[in-house]
C-alpha cells in the first residue's frame, strides 16, 4: 500500500482552508440578511395603497426564504473553490513547462 505524504506546502494550504472555511462561513452566516430589512423598509416607506404593503411583504418574504445555511456556504467555499483551481492550475502549468525543458533534445 502506498502512503501519500503532503509536502510543507499542501499543508499549510490545507490549514489556510480550513480557517477560511470557519471564518467565511460565520461571515455569511452573520450577514446573509443585511440587506433584506433595509430594502423592507425603503419598500414600505414608498407604499401608496394596501397592494404595495402586500408586495413589500412577498418581496421581503422571498429574500428570507433563502436559508442562511446557503449564503454560509456560498462564502465559505466560493472563494475557496477558485483559488483551489488557479493554484492547481498553476502548479500544472509549471510542470508542463518543466517536462518541456526537460525533454528538448540536446545539440
Amino acid at each position: 500500500m502506498r502512503i501519500f505524504r503532503l509536502t510543507r506546502w499542501q499543508r499549510i494550504f490545507i490549514a489556510l482552508s480550513l480557517i477560511w472555511i470557519v471564518i467565511g462561513g460565520s461571515w455569511g452566516w452573520r450577514h446573509a440578511y443585511d440587506k433584506v430589512n433595509p430594502d423592507f423598509v425603503v419598500c414600505v416607506n414608498a407604499i401608496e395603497n394596501a397592494a404595495d404593503l402586500e408586495a413589500c411583504r412577498n418581496t421581503r418574504n422571498t429574500a428570507l426564504a433563502v436559508p442562511r445555511g446557503v449564503s454560509a456556504t456560498i462564502v465559505a467555499l466560493g472563494p475557496l473553490i477558485v483559488v483551489w483551481l488557479v493554484c492547481y492550475g498553476f502548479v500544472l502549468l509549471v510542470r508542463r513547462i518543466r517536462r518541456k525543458f526537460r525533454a528538448s533534445p540536446s545539440d
